[in-house]
């Protein structure tokens, strides 16, 4: 398998950076955090869409929800930005 490449994208409607990133009501607003990706890339790794997926790096991981969407493109994956690691309950964020 190929690694692929992370971007962290300003998809939230929510949050402004990481501004209100900590506030219930925008969190709850925004659902969960997801990893989005190409049908190409998730199909070879036996993702499907809602699937729960480990994200990970040298530096740590996060598990996500997938939103399998051929509006990424193939090799890339996007994490929306903005959520913080400390209210997401043992996540870890975009950052790690």
């Amino acid at each position: 398998r190929f690694p692929l490449h992370l971007l962290s994208s300003k998809a939230t409607r929510n949050f402004l950076n990481s501004s209100m990133g900590h506030a219930e009501s925008h969190m709850k607003a925004e659902g969960e955090p997801t990893v989005r990706m190409h049908s190409r890339d998730a199909t070879p790794r036996g993702i499907r869409d809602g699937d729960l997926v480990r994200v990970f790096n040298q530096r740590g991981e996060m598990r996500l929800r997938a939103e399998v969407k051929d509006g990424v493109r193939p090799r890339v994956v996007s994490i929306p930005q903005g959520w913080w690691a400390s209210r997401l309950k043992g996540k870890a964020s975009v950052n790690v």
